[in-house]
């Protein structure tokens, strides 16, 4: 009887102990529309602000496997004719 009770009470202590476990996750489970708040990338040693130090973007996954993502720099200097294909060397 006091196996028993022993080693019921060990089983209950290592079942506590292992916690809830990890699922996996699934494409629908990033299926909507997301917000970039950073976007750092490594590059030897060091940090680099790809979009500079406030970026702005979206992300949308949807459901049929398709995504479209936009990332903006927000500190981007206007162009004077107004087109980025057509700016001045000055310019780029």
């Amino acid at each position: 009887m006091n196996r028993i009770a022993t080693s019921v009470a060990v089983s209950a202590m290592f079942s506590c102990l292992a916690g809830p476990r990890a699922e996996a996750q699934t494409a629908q489970d990033i299926v909507g529309t997301w917000t970039l708040v950073s976007a750092v990338a490594q590059q030897g040693g060091t940090q680099v602000e790809t979009f500079g130090p406030n970026p702005i973007g979206t992300l949308m996954f949807g459901s049929d496997g398709r995504y479209a993502l936009v990332f903006l720099r927000r500190d981007l200097p206007k162009v004077a004719s107004n087109n980025r294909a057509s700016q001045t060397s000055e310019e780029g």
